[in-house]
């Protein structure tokens, strides 16, 4: 089964697609691991070296998405697009798993696909669209943890209160030691318990927007 490794500190971490992780920091480099180890990497086509990676920003492609493939022999293929760290503003941290089979590889594939233009989407305030294909990503996989995340964002930005909390409850059940996720899960329930039902306020949606994966900020 398809699973996404991450590892948490005290920065943020937007994640973007199935299979991988971007972490935000101050420098404008890309970390790549898989699993397992030892697998082959190649950006916009060239060989770049062997997992675990660690690229300068001087070894990156000056503008332009990365196109990321990373291969083990004998199991699989995983390709993924990232944006380009030198144009975001973000250095990258990805965990790539790659698939044992055919089928697995297309699931992987679709998810990836529908992810990306859900957080596009989202991006561009078209929420419902973005929460239709967040939907069919859980159909494909439902133990990820970014659409339960996004989700969870868009119904707490739409002060649906409740079914934001079961979101993010969700992605906790996921991963236990978010501590982002764990901060909204606690404002939602004071939220609801509150008779006044006062709006989210601007920093509440800020939350919900850092960890819904808003790169705009």
């Amino acid at each position: 089964m398809f699973a996404m490794k991450r590892k948490w500190n005290n920065k943020k971490w937007l994640p973007v697609v199935a299979g991988l992780v971007l972490l935000q920091g101050c420098s404008h480099g890309l970390i790549i691991e898989s699993d397992p180890d030892e697998s082959e990497v190649s950006i916009n086509g060239k060989s770049v070296g062997k997992t675990p990676l660690e690229l300068g920003a001087d070894e990156l492609p000056p503008k332009g998405n990365l196109q990321v493939q990373v291969t083990k022999s004998g199991m699989g293929t995983m390709n993924t697009i990232l944006p380009n760290p030198l144009e975001t503003g973000t250095s990258a941290h990805i965990m790539i798993l790659v698939p044992k089979s055919e089928p697995e590889l297309n699931k992987i594939n679709r998810h990836t696909g529908l992810m990306i233009r859900a957080h596009q989407l989202f991006l561009q305030g078209r929420t419902l669209e973005s929460k239709t294909l967040i939907d069919e990503a859980l159909l494909e996989n439902p133990n990820y943890l970014y659409p339960y995340l996004l989700k969870g964002a868009i119904l707490f930005l739409n002060d649906e209160l409740e079914a934001a909390l079961t979101q993010y409850k969700k992605a906790e059940a996921i991963d236990p030691d978010n501590l982002d996720t764990r901060r909204l899960i606690d404002i939602l329930n004071k939220k609801i318990a509150d008779p006044k039902r006062v709006p989210a306020t601007s920093s509440e949606k800020a939350a919900a927007l850092d960890v819904g994966g808003n790169q705009s900020k």
